[in-house]
């Protein structure tokens, strides 16, 4: 895992904050008029697994099932801090300073479960649902080795589920299919008062194509295309200063991808 946060430090709000507010403006040290620049960086090797189990009923129908492990990530980096001058004298040395950092992660587990069918040479279908275990992840919590408090973000995310339904067509001489597909996809985010702008995240819906060609007997050529449709989702969120951030995202995705595979 290679991790990079970036941040603005609004250092007029926490003048007005714990000193006062004639004070800090005396200094130049109003909000929104006085900001800083903070860097996070770090990296971290986990070990998880997979296993699965694969069932034919018969030739035409077949049944799934996989599960991939939770891995635990200890994330270890550095902190950098960009203030400015009128800001210097508030820290005093205590806070904001260039120093060491780190945060533990574990990423969830997951469970697949999906089934295909075909109906004759030319038609299959196919389906499956993931439930991923999102609710391990509570909070994001980075420590600092100065006297900087801990940075945390509260998530508080919940467990999710996929839903997928998906049809391929396979041409007569074999050398073409054709695939389409719908899912239903939720978010972890719980409500509006937990969403970061970091990760607006929302419901969504995929909507795909895609295909699969036979150059040769062991060379394939693969590419797919998938629009995401995302709900509208409303963020009124606190701050670390008492702040607040109230609107609304909206968004869409679209991710195109290539592979060819070569058989032995």
């Amino acid at each position: 895992m290679h991790a990079k946060l970036t941040n603005a430090i609004d250092f007029g709000a926490i003048c007005f904050q714990v000193v006062g507010t004639t004070p800090c403006a005396n200094q130049g040290l109003s909000p929104q008029t006085a900001d800083g620049y903070t860097s996070l960086k770090g990296d971290s090797i986990g070990i998880g697994y997979n296993f699965g189990a694969f069932y034919a009923m018969n030739q035409d129908t077949h049944f799934g099932v996989s599960y991939r492990s939770r891995i635990a990530h200890d994330v270890r980096g550095r902190a950098d801090f960009s203030l400015p001058d009128s800001a210097v004298a508030l820290v005093q040395g205590k806070a904001f300073i260039d120093s060491n950092a780190r945060t533990a992660v574990t990423l969830p587990d997951n469970v697949l479960i999906g089934f295909s069918h075909h109906f004759n040479p030319r038609w299959m279908i196919s389906a499956d649902a993931l439930w991923t275990n999102w609710s391990l992840i509570q909070e994001l919590r980075t420590n600092f080795s100065s006297a900087q408090p801990d940075d945390i973000q509260h998530l508080k995310w919940k467990d999710t589920w996929r839903y997928a339904f998906g049809i391929n067509y396979f041409s007569e001489s074999n050398k073409w299919v054709l695939r389409s597909g719908f899912a239903y996809d939720q978010t972890p985010v719980p409500d509006s008062q937990h969403r970061l702008p970091r990760i607006p995240d929302s419901d969504r819906f995929w909507l795909t194509a895609g295909f699969t060609h036979k150059l040769q007997k062991n060379i394939h050529i693969h590419g797919a295309y998938a629009h995401l449709f995302l709900q509208d989702s409303l963020i009124n969120r606190r701050g670390p200063v008492n702040d607040f951030l109230v609107g609304q995202y909206s968004a869409q995705i679209n991710i195109i991808g290539f592979q060819m595979d070569l058989r032995f």
